[in-house]
């Protein structure tokens, strides 16, 4: 049953699992607090392209984050 005002294809493409399939990345999304771009171009491509429905939805979930912040604490014993 379609509702008033709900793009059914959107929501088919941003589910978890849709036909039988399960799809991972979809179900990351869903799941996670947030979606990390390791650089400006590649959060650009999650929004743009990637993840594109799921920002257009949820924009906060999207960040761009240089994980070089983290490296040297990471590499510590």
């Amino acid at each position: 049953n379609a509702q008033p005002g709900v793009d059914g294809y959107k929501v088919g493409r941003m589910a978890p699992w849709n036909d039988g399939f399960v799809k991972m990345a979809n179900l990351a999304v869903v799941s996670c607090h947030s979606v990390n771009g390791v650089s400006k171009l590649h959060s650009e491509i999650l929004k743009d392209r990637v993840f594109h429905d799921f920002y257009t939805e949820m924009p906060e979930k999207v960040h761009e984050r240089d994980q070089r912040d983290r490296a040297p604490a990471l590499a510590l014993p």
